[in-house]
């Protein structure tokens, strides 16, 4: 990067990819603190290049928004990502895996911020399309169908509508990818935990549920998911080492010699 400058300039387009891919390599570890900077300064001189609304500038857009977001400055992203996502509708079309990237990140980013009533049509509509099938050439931001039912299930919650949301996150469980989203099948695990053992009948498969999100919390950084940990022990006290186990498991343990 540093020589790339000294050669070309500090406002050359090309130095531009090369502080973006810094900052990609940052926020690919999770440091968005790290990354906010070089995507700042990639957009300021793509920005200053190219215009506010060029084609190109899409992508440039979406790494702040994004980072931003990932830093708990929402309000900054949303403008960010809201015109991102004009960019590439208009350069691209209505039906492009990344447009339905973008409006995956913005509809989650206004979910956050509450705004319910324009979150809900975005992930509505990225739940349609991801689960209509493969799409060729799709964007790595892509989120899985399990992703969209989370997200739209989280919507339905906050409406209200408890009936909706476990029904979808019960087949969030079915289709996720355990291997490839461990953080995902933690957090619908959790949610749907809570749903279940608002009734006295379904209580022992929420608790069942919550123990194993516990563990799965616990294995992927107990300080970064601190807050889920803490909260699912006052539901059920502190994960036993045979919380992860299948029910049939701890069945088989539980059961007593024959005599």
């Amino acid at each position: 990067l540093e020589a790339r400058i000294a050669s070309l300039g500090p406002t050359h387009p090309a130095v531009a990819t090369s502080l973006a891919n810094v900052g990609a390599a940052h926020a690919a570890r999770g440091d968005f603190a790290s990354a906010l900077p070089y995507f700042e300064r990639a957009l300021e001189i793509r920005e200053a290049a190219l215009g506010p609304a060029h084609p190109r500038l899409g992508a440039f857009l979406s790494d702040v928004g994004r980072a931003l977001a990932a830093l708990g400055r929402g309000a900054e992203a949303r403008p960010l990502l809201e015109r991102a996502l004009a960019i590439d509708r208009a350069r691209l079309g209505e039906d492009h895996p990344d447009v339905t990237a973008r409006e995956h990140a913005l509809g989650v980013l206004l979910l956050e911020l509450g705004d319910l009533a324009a979150a809900r049509p975005l992930l509505e509509r990225v739940l349609e399309r991801v689960s209509a099938g493969p799409h060729d050439g799709a964007a790595a931001a892509l989120p899985s169908v399990a992703a969209a039912l989370y997200a739209v299930a989280r919507v339905d919650l906050l409406e209200g509508s408890h009936k909706a949301a476990k029904r979808r996150l019960q087949r969030a469980l079915k289709v996720v990818d355990v291997a490839a989203e461990p953080l995902l099948v933690a957090r619908v695990k959790k949610l749907l935990a809570a749903l279940l053992r608002e009734s006295r009948k379904t209580r022992g498969r929420g608790d069942q549920l919550a123990a194993e999100a516990l563990a799965a919390f616990q294995a992927i950084d107990p300080q970064a998911h601190a807050e889920a940990i803490a909260e699912l022990e006052a539901w059920i006290g502190p994960a036993a080492p045979e919380a992860s186990a299948t029910p049939t498991k701890r069945a088989k343990k539980r059961r007593k010699p024959k005599r």
